[in-house]
């Protein structure tokens, strides 16, 4: 399997937000908080399971995940103590 960098893990977590919720990339930065972008609870757990299936991680606390930025960190967080990978 191949190891991400950071780089590329925050531009596909970017991507999937823009693409399944229709928004435009620009929308979408570290500061944009999920509820600015319309998620509500349900799209956010939603999309922290997919997120979970496709880095092979499990976010414990996703309750306290607010913004873009939070979810990347989470995300590459949990990816880099059980895959390894290049900051």
């Amino acid at each position: 399997m191949e190891t991400k960098t950071q780089i590329d893990i925050e531009r596909e977590i970017k991507a999937l937000i823009a693409e399944r919720f229709e928004f435009g990339l620009e929308k979408v930065t570290d500061e944009t908080s999920l509820i600015t972008l319309g998620l509500d609870s349900l799209d956010t757990y939603e999309l922290i399971l997919t997120l979970e299936e496709e880095y092979g991680i499990e976010i414990k606390a996703y309750d306290k995940i607010k913004n873009v930025g939070q979810l990347i960190t989470s995300i590459e967080g949990e990816y880099v103590k059980i895959r390894g990978g290049e900051k």
